[in-house]
């Protein structure tokens, strides 16, 4: 999925959106970044049964994962009638946080 190279890419979570058969997958990965621990969080996506994938950045900035929360234990992705939810855990400025960001993958399949 990822195109990252090789960067790391890990702890991803896919879903299907049953009404457009689009798939979709939020993950951490460490492309591009400042340190070699420094994360982001990418979202992908397919409208050909995984053949072929876009994806970007969905967080506002990197963070430092932590080993104060069990990171990707709490993420999870969802996706109906083109609407696409990533949920995603960050740990910034040494504060817990929970994100998301809805997107709108309002296609028709081919």
């Amino acid at each position: 999925i990822s195109q990252g190279g090789k960067s790391d890419h890990f702890l991803p979570w896919l879903t299907i959106d049953p009404t457009t058969g689009a798939l979709f997958a939020v993950y951490y990965d460490r492309r591009n970044t400042d340190s070699p621990t420094e994360t982001n969080t990418y979202l992908a996506h397919s409208t050909d049964g995984g053949t072929h994938w876009s994806e970007f950045k969905i967080n506002n900035a990197a963070f430092y994962p932590s080993d104060q929360i069990f990171m990707g234990d709490y993420n999870h992705i969802s996706a109906h009638g083109g609407i696409v939810r990533p949920i995603w855990t960050e740990l910034r400025d040494n504060k817990k946080s929970i994100w998301t960001y809805p997107l709108d993958f309002k296609f028709s399949m081919h």
